[in-house]
C-alpha cells in the first residue's frame, strides 16, 4: 500500500516537472511552492480512490495549474500546454501496461515511472524544440489548441473505456 502512494507520489513529481517546463510560470517562487504543498498531496491522495479518483486528480490537476497560472481571462496556451501534460500521463499508462504486463507490481511500477520519464522527456522536446508553445502563442493557437483538445480527449476516452471494461 505505501509503495502505491510513493509511486503515485513520483509520478505526480514527474508530471509536475513536465509542466513547469512547458508552461511559462508567472508566479514568485514561494507562490510556487506553496502551490505545490497544498496540490501534491490533494491530487495523489485522490489518484489512490480507485479509475474515478485517478481521472478527478487529471482534471483537478489541469484545473489548479490553469487557474493558478493564466494570466488572462481565456489562456487558450496555457490550457493547450496543460492538455499537452495530461496526455503524457495516458501515453504512458498505455505504454506501460503494453511493455510491463506479465510482470509483477513492483517491475509494473518501475516500468512506468520509467516511461513516463522518458515520455515527460519526449514531450517536453516536442513542446520547447519543436516549436508547440509559440504555435500556441500566436494568433493562429486557437485551431491549435483545439487540435490538442481533441487527442486528449481521444486518449482519456480509450483509456477510461479501456479502465471499465
Amino acid at each position: 500500500m505505501l509503495y502505491r502512494w510513493g509511486f503515485s507520489l513520483i509520478a505526480t513529481i514527474i508530471e509536475y516537472s513536465a509542466i513547469y517546463l512547458l508552461i511559462k510560470p508567472n508566479k514568485s517562487r514561494s507562490q510556487t511552492v506553496l502551490f505545490i504543498a497544498v496540490t501534491l498531496p490533494l491530487l495523489v491522495s485522490l489518484d489512490q480512490a480507485g479509475i474515478v479518483g485517478k481521472y478527478c486528480s487529471l482534471a483537478l490537476e489541469m484545473l489548479a495549474f490553469y487557474f493558478f497560472y493564466r494570466t488572462k481571462p481565456r489562456n487558450y496556451a496555457l490550457l493547450g500546454r496543460l492538455v499537452l501534460a495530461n496526455c503524457l500521463t495516458f501515453i504512458a499508462v498505455l505504454a506501460s501496461d503494453i511493455l510491463w504486463r506479465y510482470y509483477s507490481a513492483i517491475y509494473f511500477a518501475l516500468g512506468h515511472l520509467a516511461v513516463e520519464a522518458l515520455c515527460g522527456a519526449i514531450f517536453v522536446y516536442i513542446g520547447v524544440h519543436l516549436k508547440v508553445d509559440s504555435e500556441l502563442d500566436s494568433e493562429t493557437g486557437k485551431p491549435f489548441f483545439l487540435l490538442i483538445c481533441y487527442m486528449g480527449l481521444a486518449l482519456n476516452s480509450f483509456l477510461f473505456i479501456r479502465d471499465v471494461s
